[in-house]
């Protein structure tokens, strides 16, 4: 289905003529206050911590205030993995190698299943756009 939604984005950008309104687009971003070493870094850490926590196997009986607090710390690790992948996927890629990350994360973080994810992916089309030029 990701694909499939790059697939008529490109269509899109292409049909519509928008390809130099989306330059115009970056053109005009100011330079994003993290460096994206430090997206990457980010991103990561979030993702294993919320790794680690989950593969701890805990049975905890449903309402119990030990499970509430499992709930709680899953909701804030769940919430910290979202926002450092948004922050990331949101970030235009500065390279091949920092874009094919960036795919990845989109595939891993199930981007595709986000409520807003065409904005997502015209971030992704846009940076291939501008890396194939």
């Amino acid at each position: 289905a990701a694909t499939d939604a790059s697939r008529l984005a490109m269509w899109e950008l292409k049909t519509r003529n928008g390809a130099e309104q989306v330059k115009a687009i970056i053109r005009n971003r100011t330079a994003p206050d993290t460096s994206w070493g430090q997206l990457v870094s980010n991103y990561e850490t979030a993702k294993a911590r919320l790794d680690e926590y989950q593969s701890v196997e805990r049975n905890l009986e449903m309402g119990t205030p030990e499970n509430a607090a499992h709930e709680a710390k899953i909701d804030e690790l769940a919430d910290a993995h979202f926002d450092a992948a948004l922050a990331l996927l949101s970030t235009p890629a500065p390279d091949a190698k920092a874009y094919a990350y960036k795919m990845q994360a989109y595939h891993d973080a199930e981007a595709f299943q986000w409520t807003r994810n065409h904005e997502v992916t015209e971030g992704l089309v846009s940076d291939a756009k501008r890396l194939m030029h």
